[in-house]
């Protein structure tokens, strides 16, 4: 997670986007993130399941 906060300000600085928005943004991929992550488990977790 760090090295995609890292591409993240970076991207940014590039396209010399303001701090404040891109804090914003990285909060709003990080919510993403972690329900794209939970729903994985989750996808996992029900295949183990079904499976056994």
């Amino acid at each position: 997670m760090i090295f995609l906060r890292v591409v993240f300000f970076k991207l940014c600085y590039y396209f010399q986007i303001s701090s404040e928005r891109g804090l914003i943004a990285l909060k709003v991929m990080g919510i993403f993130w972690g329900v794209f992550e939970r729903s994985l488990f989750l996808c996992e977790i029900y295949e183990r399941k079904v499976w056994v």
